[in-house]
């Protein structure tokens, strides 16, 4: 196997502490240094909102900050001393145009600083959720993938991965690995397997899923990250209920390897995206 095929995800299944942007920030580069595997690019992955906690309510408008902010620049001078090391994490994104707009974003950061960012763009508003109420959605136009070695890289945010079509755009555009970022918890539990191995297996794509785990304000957060293969099998699967950190490479000839046994990627056509269009404008009349 060559070494350009290959990279390490670290899954970093952790608990925040609500609005200790500062301490969670700790829990990352603590994370990194026990984590990192020399001689591999290593991808961590946080999950959604990690930097403040998910329920933090009012307190977002004080918390969010720009992509290029102070805890992306911590981030940041950290990775310089660990070469070819990405890491993820969930934020909410202060926007500069139009000013004081919020995003519930997955920023990706190396020491050059931010690679990329995903906005998330189903929020949530129904049960216990309430995002509609403090973020605007992601743009619709299409976001650029990261690339890590050989790899190319995309990302959604939790409700984001029930809907086939945002992974499907990014698979169209060269994913190899999607993440997902979630802070997803009990009562939608039963969900998450089959939807991330569909995910997986539609697109014939690696699929990365980081939860939280824990409780804020009374929520219980479940945990069970896992990583899947394209061909929907799952190759690592975290704790229930508790930390936990999964170290796993994955290399990029099984995307090869899939799309020869299940030739999805070949065989989707315009014709499919114009039923899809005409559906839309059927349910819209």
């Amino acid at each position: 196997m060559s070494i350009m095929t290959r990279i390490n995800v670290v899954l970093a299944q952790l608990t925040p502490e609500l609005g200790n942007k500062e301490k969670n920030i700790k829990k990352v580069l603590e994370t990194i240094e026990k984590y990192h595997k020399p001689g591999l690019p290593n991808l961590f992955l946080f999950p959604e909102l990690f930097l403040t906690g998910y329920l933090v309510k009012e307190a977002i408008y004080d918390l969010a900050e720009e992509v290029t902010g102070e805890s992306s620049k911590k981030i940041a001078q950290f990775l310089k001393d660990f070469p070819e090391t990405y890491v993820a994490i969930g934020i909410p994104e202060l926007a500069d145009t139009p000013r004081g707009i919020i995003y519930n974003s997955y920023v990706f950061i190396s020491s050059k600083g931010v690679e990329a960012v995903f906005r998330k763009r189903h929020l949530p508003t129904f049960s216990v959720f309430d995002e509609y109420r403090y973020f605007k959605p992601g743009p619709i136009s299409s976001p650029p993938l990261l690339k890590i070695r050989n790899f190319r890289i995309g990302a959604m945010i939790c409700y984001d991965t029930f809907f086939p079509e945002v992974a499907r755009t990014l698979a169209l555009l060269g994913a190899d690995l999607i993440c997902v970022a979630s802070a997803a918890p009990t009562l939608s539990r039963a969900f998450w397997k089959p939807l991330l191995r569909s995910r997986a297996i539609e697109n014939t794509v690696y699929v990365a899923y980081v939860n939280t785990v824990g409780f804020q304000d009374g929520l219980d957060f479940f945990g069970e990250s896992i990583l899947i293969d394209p061909l929907g099998n799952i190759i690592a699967h975290a704790k229930s209920y508790e930390e936990d950190v999964l170290s796993i490479e994955i290399d990029l000839n099984m995307v090869y390897r899939a799309r020869r046994i299940r030739p999805v990627q070949k065989d989707i056509g315009y014709e499919d995206i114009l039923m899809l269009i005409d559906a839309y404008e059927f349910f819209l009349a």
